[in-house]
């Protein structure tokens, strides 16, 4: 569920248009493009869960009384099916073959980046605790090259169905790309996301990691009855 780290982003990006309100009257409005579902089968997570977290994601921002924030899923264009068909609606409308895109993995660098780096967050961030480590690795490979898919066809949907926003993106984009890459909160690398990782806290400052390496350093808050945070009293750096 949603957790301390997704409140600070949150933060964050209301921060950004109480920013924008202040040079822009009209001010700014930010749609959360919340992509669970369109990756769900191919991460390991449930579509409850997907559903869960998203439902938990959208009450923090009414209770925290952000009206200048909003979410958009598939669900909105795809009306009325289960979430296997709206995938696969969504391929079949906004994606281009897989042979083309494992063409372009071996002959555009950014391409092979962007593969090795799904396919390193694959295994890194499995549940299938089964497997050997050769296992794993290539099943996440085949999985890298679905996800590019998707993430294509996701993003030419929205671009579709939100002609005049401007893009941004919490991973890393290379120059020229249609989407501006941000950082929501300080973390580890500039792979790391709110929604992968765990907020640190270390006094006034505040750092994303993972769960795992949290543990190691700090002790776990809860809030109302669920995992929220970590603090520490050591320094964050001896984990970087």
């Amino acid at each position: 569920m949603p957790d301390m780290a997704e409140r600070m982003s949150l933060r964050f990006l209301k921060q950004l248009c109480d920013n924008i309100k202040k040079i822009y009257a009209p001010g700014a409005r930010v749609l959360i493009c919340s992509d669970g579902h369109v990756f769900g089968d191919l991460i390991g997570v449930a579509d409850a869960t997907i559903h869960d977290y998203t439902k938990g994601l959208i009450d923090m921002i009414n209770t925290e009384q952000m009206s200048c924030i909003d979410v958009f899923q598939l669900g909105h264009v795809y009306h009325r099916v289960d979430f296997n068909t709206q995938r696969t609606w969504l391929v079949e409308e906004w994606a281009r073959p897989l042979s083309v895109l494992r063409k372009e993995i071996t002959s555009n660098e950014n391409q092979k980046k962007l593969y090795c780096g799904i396919t390193r967050f694959l295994v890194e961030d499995s549940c299938l605790n089964n497997m050997s480590k050769s296992a794993l690795q290539r099943l996440s490979k085949a999985r890298a090259v679905a996800v590019m898919q998707r993430s294509e066809a996701w993003g030419n949907l929205i671009a579709h169905h939100h002609p005049r926003t401007v893009r941004l993106s919490i991973h890393p984009q290379p120059p020229g790309s249609s989407k501006l890459g941000i950082m929501l909160l300080k973390a580890m690398n500039t792979w790391v996301t709110p929604w992968h990782s765990v907020l640190v806290e270390k006094g006034n400052s505040t750092l994303l990691m993972k769960n795992r390496e949290a543990k190691q350093i700090a002790h776990l808050v809860h809030e109302n009855g669920r995992p929220s945070h970590y603090v520490t009293s050591t320094s964050m750096s001896s984990v970087l």
